[in-house]
């Protein structure tokens, strides 16, 4: 078959793909758009008042925790030699508190845990330099300085977590005074979402 032939049928094709995309594009929106469609009245079924809320709450300040409700804290590495010491930029003592060289958990819930540490340089990187970050004597999150990035890499773990107990500490072994400070590059970052 010739080269324009083939062209052509391509052209053709392409045409006809982007036709069917956009027609199912079409139907997705008017099938699922609310607009168009209602829900038909059963027969002879009556008006429905609304039903006001009732709290069993004491105070009418104190509204119960909604699923959605929840925090972000980043943290920044600012020294420290086998445990770095964290300062938060975007943070919530009632959620997180710092506590010297680690962070208290202040509020039951979930929390997803996300951790980079990096070197200054790759000097060091040929050994093996672990990261954890630990909870009392559990481990949550565990990484290695990789000998070409210099670099754990984002690290990541969803973590249900109990207000008091022991404070998360993140420990680098062995001890490197290496450790580069940027922000983009040693962070810790917490996602916390209310437990019911």
């Amino acid at each position: 078959m010739p080269a324009s032939a083939q062209q052509a049928l391509v052209c053709i094709l392409l045409l006809w793909t982007a036709v069917l995309a956009v027609i199912q594009a079409a139907w997705l929106v008017v099938h699922f758009s609310a607009a168009g469609r209602r829900c038909p009245e059963p027969a002879g079924a009556a008006s429905h008042e609304p039903v006001p809320f009732r709290s069993n709450l004491s105070s009418p300040r104190e509204a119960p925790p909604q699923w959605g409700e929840g925090g972000m804290l980043t943290y920044a590495a600012v020294g420290g030699g086998q445990t770095i010491k964290w300062l938060g930029r975007h943070q919530n003592p009632e959620l997180m508190s710092e506590s010297g060289d680690s962070l208290a958990v202040m509020k039951d819930g979930y929390y997803f845990l996300g951790l980079q540490v990096t070197l200054s340089s790759c000097a060091e990187a040929d050994r093996q330099i672990n990261v954890s970050l630990k909870r009392g004597g559990r481990i949550l999150l565990r990484g290695r300085i990789h000998p070409k990035t210099c670099s754990t890499g984002l690290l990541g773990k969803a973590e249900v977590l109990s207000a008091g107990g022991e404070a998360l500490e993140v420990i680098v072994s062995p001890p490197s005074g290496n450790v580069d400070y940027t922000e983009a590059l040693t962070h810790l970052d917490v996602i916390y979402m209310f437990k019911p």
